[in-house]
This record gives structure tokens, sequence and C-alpha cells, in this order.
């Protein structure tokens, strides 16, 4: 009798739980929907927003990711976010699906934002350089590695497409290969250090390295980083948006903005 009273009362609360967040949502996206009306932006002027109140912040992130947690990706929306990070001066943009998805989908990318850019300045992939300019990004040991923010008429920013197989994945296989090779008498046991790891784990190269994330935003209902590169988020500070689709100009700057106000120890 007990156990059904308080099943009762669990299920009423979950009810009126889901109905609170149902009109949520609601009002958010009818508010959403009202800014767009109001606020119909071009495509310059988004950027000269972006870049003029970016000047107001302390610091930006370099590496900022997103992770898409549980929707249907939105190349659109993606696009969008991939030219405001240009606008804020981000440096290393990475893109996670824990689907693999979007990874096998990278034309699609491609498409929505030449749609919206003939000729945008990025990198794709893991490659460091772009016509002989170096890129330097994200944080090391606590250390910033992009601490020259002034704009740069050669700026470009880096995007990368990341799947499982270079998040939880990737230090599974790490793991394996160095177990298999302590056990074959290749690898001895001294050796293994966190220098080690960084040499099995790198996402770029050992000459042109591709730091931590500084910044993180899992986009989707459930709190979750799915697997993403769990050796590189030591540093890393992890902020929630309800959806990546028909995000705004604000949504993206009021990210940069908390990040801005985040003080960072690095474990001091």
């Amino acid at each position: 009798m007990l156990h059904s009273v308080f099943a009762l009362i669990l299920s009423a609360i979950h009810l009126l739980y889901s109905a609170w967040t149902m009109m949520k949502h609601s009002w958010i996206f009818v508010v959403r929907q009202y800014k767009s009306a109001v606020n119909n932006y071009s495509g310059k002027e988004e950027l000269n927003q972006i870049l003029n109140s970016v000047k107001r912040l302390n610091k930006i992130p370099a590496h900022l990711a997103i992770i898409i947690v549980n929707e249907k990706i939105s190349y659109n929306d993606l696009a969008n976010i991939v030219i405001w990070c240009i606008a804020a001066r981000i440096s290393c943009l990475s893109l996670y699906d824990h689907t693999g998805v979007l990874k096998k989908n990278e034309v699609k990318l491609h498409a929505a934002l030449l749609e919206k850019w003939k000729e945008p300045p990025v990198i794709w992939g893991k490659a460091p350089l772009k016509n002989g300019i170096s890129k330097g990004n994200g944080y090391s040991n606590g250390v910033s590695s992009n601490a020259d923010r002034n704009i740069k008429e050669h700026f470009a920013l880096q995007v990368l497409l990341l799947a499982p197989n270079e998040g939880r994945e990737a230090f599974t296989t790490a793991t394996r290969h160095i177990c298999d090779s302590v056990l074959s008498g290749v690898l001895k046991v001294s050796s293994i250090n966190e220098e080690f790891f960084e040499e099995e784990l790198r996402l770029g190269t050992k000459e042109k390295p591709i730091f931590d994330p500084e910044l993180a935003v899992w986009c989707g209902k459930y709190c979750c980083n799915c697997g993403f590169l769990p050796w590189h988020i030591r540093v890393t500070q992890f902020l929630h948006l309800n959806t990546h689709h028909d995000v705004r100009i604000e949504d993206f700057f009021s990210l940069l903005e908390k990040y801005s106000k985040c003080e960072q120890r690095f474990g001091k």
C-alpha cells in the first residue's frame, strides 16, 4: 500500500516536471522566434556585432568544442557557429557527434557554410598550417598558446569534426595497445607516464599540436559528454545550451560571456 502511494507521488511529480519543462521550452521558442523577427540581422551585421562584443570580454576560448548529445544535426546552425567563431577570433572549433553522422556528412556542413560565405577562412581537419601560417590554440598545462588576440590579415579558423573513435574509443584503444606492448616486452612499465599518454592521444602532430579545448558546450536535454575526448578535458569549462537548433547570436555570445567570467585555477 505504502509503495503504491510513493509510486503515485513520484508519477505526479514527474508529470508536473514534464509539463513545466514543455511550457518552458515552448516559451523559449516563442521568444526566440519573436526576437528573430524583430532583429533580422544580415551576415555582415552579425560579424560586426560579435567583433565589437568580444572586445568587452576579459578572455575568449582559443579552442571551443560543441558536443551534440541527443539532437538531429542542423548543418545550417553549425555553419552559423563556424562563422561566429571566425568573427570572435577563436582559433579552433571542434564539433563532436557521438553517432558519427556529422563526420560522415562533412560535405553537408561545407555546403551549408559556402551558402553563407563564398570563401570562408577555415582550415578543415587537423592540418595546422594554411598559407604557411602556424596556428596555436588552447591550453597546455594551463598556459595559453594563443595569447595574441590581435586581428590578423590571414586569420583562419581550424574546424575539427570528431567522432567516438577519437574520443573514449581512442583512449580505450591506446590503453589496450599499451597493455599489449607491456605483455609482449616491447614497452617497459617505467616508460608509461603522462607524456607517453600525450604522445598516444595527441590530436595534432608533435610539431604542431592541437591543445585541449578551453570551453565545451553540450547541446541537448541530458548532461552528458558522450565520450568526448576524456584525456583532453582536464581543464575544460563545460556550459549547457538547450539546443543548437535555431541557435541565435545572443546565445553564442552569452556562452562566451559566461566563460569570460569563469576563474580557471588549473588545479592550484
